[in-house]
């Protein structure tokens, strides 16, 4: 074992302890917000929850959801695909679309997209003090979009039982029809 001084273990100590300084104030955002759910609650209502960095977010910003995984450079969903936009109060870590999600008629299964950003406060306010240079722009922290599929469940019923006719001197058996009587969302299939 290697046997340090006590002024060269001071020595390194403070080296390491300025570099974390350095990297904690230079205002870049970088770590990015978790997302830790994204699907549907027994109540048919849209969910997701995330966790925040380690960086200080009074705003979280807003929550976006699109049917396509495709972004603008500034990050955004495309226009094309997107499904909603929604603010979001800074103390929040849980979103729930205040609607349930609207019932499939048939069996099947969809992909959303979801994403999340917010500010870094301590990046924010060195953005505001007087004589700063530094872009907002570079203060925001981003979730990576996240994809999660829903699938629709649903419950058949026969329509038209099956039942026989006769066809000139030959009874013929004419199958039952089966009809899908109500839908609802699951995260499995």
């Amino acid at each position: 074992m290697r046997n340090w001084k006590p002024a060269a273990l001071v020595v390194l100590l403070a080296t390491a302890l300025a570099l974390v300084t350095a990297a904690s104030s230079s205002g870049l955002a970088t770590d990015p917000i978790g997302i830790v759910f994204a699907g549907v609650q027994p109540d048919q209502r849209i969910a997701v929850s995330w966790t925040e960095p380690v960086q200080q977010i009074d705003d979280v910003g807003a929550i976006q959801f699109s049917y396509s995984s495709a972004t603008t450079s500034d990050g955004n969903f495309t226009q094309a695909g997107t499904i909603g936009y929604q603010a979001i109060p800074g103390s929040s870590r849980k979103f729930v679309f205040s609607n349930p999600w609207p019932a499939a008629r048939t069996p099947q299964s969809l992909t959303l997209y979801v994403s999340i950003f917010g500010w870094d406060d301590a990046c924010a306010a060195a953005t505001a003090a007087p004589g700063s240079t530094q872009n907002l722009a570079a203060c925001k922290i981003w979730s990576p979009v996240t994809a999660f599929t829903i699938y629709s469940k649903c419950q058949r019923v026969v329509a038209t039982p099956g039942h026989y006719v006769k066809r000139g001197k030959q009874r013929v058996f004419i199958k039952p029809v089966y009809a899908y009587a109500s839908c609802s969302w699951s995260n499995s299939p």
